[in-house]
């Protein structure tokens, strides 16, 4: 940076700003000033618990995957991650199920084991279900260590993909839903990037009540399964926002 022509400083404070926005870049420094300033705009790493009023819920969560094979598997592993919200009864629930693809040859033995603590980040008030674990047509269930910190919730599994396989994983959790849908309205969705993580595939449905008409950002496509769906890469945080107008 110090040796940077003029001509540099506009590419190179974009490649900056880019890696800041993407989380992977996070800053820290102990002048307090300063590190307020960038942990307004979400460049310290923070977990951000977003919130609105009203007749209005501000949904979140965030995947962390943590290696802890002592290997680079990550190198053939592809991850990508499907949410089912359901907004149309008392309850608000959520179907979150990631797909790895472990694409290492067999041969490499344990050195091609992806081995990972996976967790998910959610809202405090949420009621985790088991999570299941799905290798072909084989299926097993198993209860997520759970923790609650800093106003939110924790639920954690170890995940083991041998080279070669793959494995999808689902969580599902819920809460009572207040959401007053014959009154105008809001429920809003955060996904929280992962540091370091490079674009993973991530699609979206949406189930409301039929016949509630809607506005949406970003734009939402009618889907095969009567929901709203959206697809996109997670190269950096996605909101979402759904609202609709008095019935």
């Amino acid at each position: 940076i110090s040796d940077a022509e003029e001509k540099e400083f506009l590419p190179l404070s974009l490649k900056i700003l880019s890696g800041l926005e993407e989380r992977h870049t996070q800053i820290f420094l102990h002048n307090k000033s300063a590190q307020t300033a960038f942990s307004s705009l979400g460049f310290d790493g923070g977990v951000k618990i977003p919130s609105c009023a009203g007749n209005c819920y501000s949904d979140w969560l965030g995947i962390v995957d943590a290696n802890v094979g002592v290997n680079k598997a990550n190198y053939f592993l592809e991850r990508s991650a499907l949410l089912s919200v359901y907004l149309d009864g008392q309850n608000l629930k959520r179907f979150l199920t990631i797909s790895y693809r472990n694409s290492a040859s067999p041969a490499l033995g344990e050195a091609g084991r992806y081995k990972s603590y996976l967790r998910l980040l959610l809202p405090q008030g949420s009621s985790v279900n088991d999570v299941e674990f799905t290798i072909g047509n084989s299926k097993e269930s198993q209860a997520p260590e759970i923790t609650e910190i800093r106003g939110r919730k924790e639920a954690g599994v170890l995940v083991e993909i041998p080279a070669g396989q793959t494995k999808e994983i689902t969580f599902s959790w819920e809460e009572v839903s207040w959401l007053d849908f014959t009154q105008e309205g809001e429920y809003r969705l955060y996904v929280r990037k992962q540091a370091g993580s490079v674009g993973d595939r991530l699609g979206l449905i949406f189930f409301l009540p039929q016949g509630l008409g809607i506005t949406t950002s970003p734009k939402l496509s009618l889907t095969q399964e009567d929901g709203y769906g959206y697809n996109t890469l997670l190269t950096r945080d996605f909101f979402s926002r759904i609202s609709w107008p008095n019935e």
